[in-house]
C-alpha cells in the first residue's frame, strides 16, 4: 500500500509517548494505529486502482468517510 507511511508515523508517535511517560496517549495511539490499518485495508479492497505512468493510485471513494 502506498499509504503505509501513516502506520509508521503513528508507531513513531507511540514510541515517543512511551519514552516520555505518556501511557494513555500510547494506548490511544495503539488503537488509532489499528483503526488506520483497517481503514487502509478497506480502501484497498474498495477502490479501483488506476493512475498514470507514475503509478500513483487514484479512485479512492471517500463518500463514506466520517468526521472524528
Amino acid at each position: 500500500m502506498r499509504n503505509d507511511w501513516i502506520i509508521d508515523v503513528l508507531s513513531d508517535l507511540r514510541t515517543f509517548a512511551v519514552a516520555n511517560g505518556m501511557g494513555h496517549l500510547a494506548d490511544q495511539l495503539d488503537s488509532t494505529r489499528l483503526v488506520a490499518m483497517m481503514e487502509l485495508a478497506s480502501i484497498a479492497r474498495e477502490a479501483p486502482v488506476s493512475g498514470g505512468s507514475d503509478g500513483v493510485r487514484c479512485g479512492a471513494d471517500f463518500s463514506r468517510a466520517r468526521a472524528v
